[in-house]
């Protein structure tokens, strides 16, 4: 394991408190066994400086038997030393390591002269700032390598690509940048504008059949371009030496840093290169929540370099997610490439993986990896099976001083079928006691993955649940599990589940169990069928630490399989179609009647304007008649349900002549009185139909209630659209027959004299003549039975036009009702 260490401190001969430097770890579990790589280990004061040059930034590998890449993109040239004219130059630098990871002199290819920006200007207009290898690494072929110099041309950027390979092609430097209109140099028929500080090549990534089959294509980031960040597209040119640019793309928020990691994968197994582009510092306004994100663009087929898919993979706030992507092979052997994102400041760091596929990406994170380290995720590596299990494996980096390597599992793939003897008829008493039904469940297990050669003894874990999304809703079970006397079946936890231990001997080695699954008498949800689930894992199994090489690692199972496993058993449905699908055609119609007083009759209610009245007195009670017909298949669990308004209760119900022989309703009013549920069948078959009185009492009723609103709903599991609510008003009608008789004595009163005041009125007599008003009311319909009282003004003159008392009211005598 090759690990860069850019603020190591300096070899005695560099001259420098700070250098940086490489790490070479081997593969074992020994945490500090690394040791640091001797090489840049002289300097020249007079003609450079490695103070804080940060050798390791960029490590890449060709891989076992190949060479490595190094570099130290803020290594000094200088010249003028000591003078006042002295110039500091902040080229960069890289190294070519060879396999042994030191320098062989006959290899012209080793060596620290990969420095393409030295002595080519020492201004900032031109290459003195140029910070070759803040992205470096090889082309895929390892023909040529490819450098990054974000500080080239008013930090514009330049690309540069060295052949590696002598052998193939003359050793030529190919490259971009140097001009403030791109493609001007090399007669492009694009011109791509690139402003000042735009870091051009921040990040860099080189492939074939990007936008042309078999041919290279470089592309390069821009974190800085227009505030915003882009990423630019570009094509070797061989005939010119230039790389040519071909296609921008373009972030869309501010200061996102779009482009600061670019990544190259077929994500979707067409054969042509689809683009990751991380923007660690997005924002969305509209969700708060959001903070950094990787563009993924899905190249199309033809390689005509447009991107027609874009999907936008989100990190949360703050967490710098898409700072680093990186391309890690194919770690579950699906035959598709994924890729790592890290996001180091998301608490101490995350890792997302994320699977490639058909379709291109998977959105959801296949892993998230966390660890202690601060920073965890900074640096990513990948595509490397360092254990020789022939699955890649992920080497992440930290700002803590630390790397984490993680293993790729070998996965595979667990062949489990769960199965059952037939439907459940509940007219068939099969279990031992011959009372009860059952249902024998057989699970079998196998494996298969890749390699075929991988196949060692496994041990799977396994617990079956019957019935287990109805019990976490707080429902009883319909059914419970029992074991099967002389087999293996593992260990009953209550009576719904059954848990226990399949050891495997290798690739396609079946072994199997039985159980029973008992049903309840009774039951009457019967239309839905039982669920029961299989749950299963890999057993774990301790092994001994060795501080050598790597313990092997246990299997883990492919994660895009069903787990738990799922079937349903069903139950004999004789009056449903072919298709052992229930669809009903349940209708009702219902009408109000009126209870007769002082009778038990029940008569239709009379209408006003085609709406039902209630007379209040007249009647006693109402009632609602219900007819209620199924010509479809057999509605199971078939309900009325009536809810109760204020002012109605309910008495009782009783079927009509009519209803079919076999179906007995019974209706039960809820807990709180305000619902009543009647069952009319389960389930009601095709062809029947149901006739009765739903009695409601009135006693509730009041003077102020001029409408009784009533809602009814018909429900049935078996499957039938439509079942909407129903309104059901009456009327409710106050009658009085109420006759007011009054006579007065004397008939005819005279009045005259002195008019006198109320203030020297003393007794009676001087007020004046009397007058007796006798006032008769009498009821001559139905009584009000508690509804309120009837009332009665009487108006009499009082006084005169000029405010002199006429008639002083001297008494008021009541006799009759209260």
């Amino acid at each position: 394991l090759l690990v860069g260490a850019p603020q190591a401190e300096g070899l005695p001969r560099q001259a420098a408190r700070r250098s940086g430097g490489i790490y070479a770890c081997p593969i074992t579990q020994q945490p500090g066994d690394c040791s640091r790589l001797t090489f840049d280990d002289h300097v020249d004061p007079k003609e450079e400086s490695k103070e804080n040059q940060w050798m390791g930034v960029t490590v890449r590998s060709q891989g076992p038997g190949g060479k490595v890449l190094a570099c130290a993109h803020r290594y000094e040239r200088r010249k003028f030393v000591g003078n006042s004219e002295e110039i500091r130059s902040p080229v960069g630098r890289c190294y070519v390591l060879g396999q042994a990871l030191g320098l062989d002199q006959d290899d012209h290819s080793e060596g620290g002269g990969w420095h393409a920006c030295s002595d080519r200007g020492e201004s900032y207009a031109l290459y003195g700032f140029c910070q070759q290898g803040t992205a470096a690494g090889f082309t895929r072929d390892y023909h040529y390598l490819y450098f990054g110099s974000p500080g080239a041309h008013y930090w514009r950027g330049a690309t540069h690509l060295e052949c590696h390979s002598s052998a193939l092609v003359p050793h030529k430097l190919q490259e971009v940048g140097s001009a403030q209109r791109l493609g001007e140099q090399v007669g492009a028929d694009a011109v791509v504008h690139v402003q000042h500080n735009s870091t051009f090549r921040f990040s860099v990534d080189v492939a074939n059949n990007v936008a042309r089959r078999g041919e290279p294509s470089v592309v390069a980031g821009a974190p800085r371009a227009a505030h915003m960040g882009a990423v630019l597209l570009l094509a070797v040119n061989y005939s010119h030496n230039s790389l040519v640019p071909e296609v921008m793309l373009r972030g869309e928020g501010l200061a996102s840093a779009y482009g600061y990691a670019v990544c190259l994968a077929d994500l979707n197994g067409d054969g042509w290169m689809d683009l990751l582009v991380g923007a660690p510092y997005f924002f969305d306004q509209s969700k708060k929540s959001v903070g950094g994100a990787v563009y993924v663009y899905l190249n199309d087929n033809d390689g005509g370099g447009e991107r027609k898919k874009r999907v936008r993979l989100e990190g949360t706030a703050g967490s710098g997610f898409g700072l680093t992507i990186a391309a890690i092979g194919d770690v579950d052997l699906d035959g598709f490439q994924d890729v790592a994102v890290g996001a180091p400041f998301e608490e101490s760091g995350r890792v997302y993986i994320y699977s490639g596929g058909p379709s291109g990406v998977i959105t959801k994170p296949a892993q998230v990896w966390h660890a202690s380290q601060p920073g965890f995720g900074y640096s990513l590596s990948g595509g490397l099976d360092v254990d020789g299990n022939l699955y890649p494996d992920l080497l992440v980096g930290s700002l803590s001083d630390q790397v984490v390597l993680f293993r790729s599992r070998t996965v595979i793939t667990a062949d489990v079928h769960l199965l059952t003897d037939g439907d459940i008829d509940m007219s068939v008493k099969n279990c031992e006691n011959r009372q009860s039904t059952c249902v024998r469940v057989l699970a079998c297990f196998s494996y298969w993955a890749r390699p075929p050669t991988y196949s060692p003894a496994i041990t799977l874990h396994y617990s079956l649940n019957a019935e287990e999304d109805r019990r976490q809703q707080g429902l009883s079970s319909r059914v419970h599990l029992t074991a099967i006397a002389g087999t293996e079946t593992g260990t009953l936890l209550g009576v719904h589940v059954l848990s226990g231990n399949v050891s495997l001997g290798g690739q396609g080695d079946t072994r199997c169990f039985n159980t029973t699954l008992r049903v309840h008498d009774h039951v009457k949800d019967k239309l839905r069928p039982i669920p029961l689930h299989l749950h299963y894992e890999v057993q774990e199994a301790r092994w001994e630490k060795s501080e050598a090489a790597m313990g092997e690692l246990l299997p883990t199972l492919n994660a895009s399989v069903a787990n738990p496993l799922r079937t349903e058993v069903n139950f004999v449905k004789e009056g449903c179609g072919e298709d052992k699908v229930c669809q009903s055609e349940l209708s009702f119609n219902f009408s109000f009647c009126s209870h007769v007083k002082n009778t038990d009759t029940l008569s239709l209610c009379a209408s006003e304007g085609g709406r039902p009245l209630f007379l209040v007195g007249q009647h006693k009670g109402l009632a609602l008649n219900v007819s209620l017909r199924n010509m479809g298949d057999d509605a199971h669990e078939t309900h009325l349900l009536l809810a109760l308004p204020s002012g109605l209760s309910y008495r009782g119900y009783r079927q009509i002549w009519g209803s079919s022989q076999d179906v007995q309703p019974l209706c039960l009013l809820s807990s709180n009185a305000s619902v009543v549920d009647c069952e009319l069948g389960n389930p009601l078959r095709r062809g029947h139909q149901v006739l009765l009185y739903l009695i409601l009492s009135t006693e509730g009723v009041t003077k102020d209630m001029l409408e009784l609103s009533s809602t009814l709903q018909l429900t049935t599991t078996s499957e039938q659209e439509g079942l909407e609510p129903v309104i059901a008003k009456v009327k409710v009608l106050l009658e009085m027959d109420i006759v007011i008789i009054s006579t007065v004595r004397p008939s005819q009163a005279y009045f005259g004299g002195e008019i006198r005041g109320e203030s020297v009125i003393w007794w009676e007599g001087a007020a004046g003549s009397l007058v007796e008003f006798n006032i008769t009311v009498l009821n001559l319909g139905h009584s009000l039975e508690g509804l309120g009282g009837a009332y009665v003004d009487i108006h009499f003159p009082v006084e005169m036009s000029n405010g002199k008392w006429l008639l002083y009211l001297v008494a008021l005598e009541l006799s009759g009702a209260e």
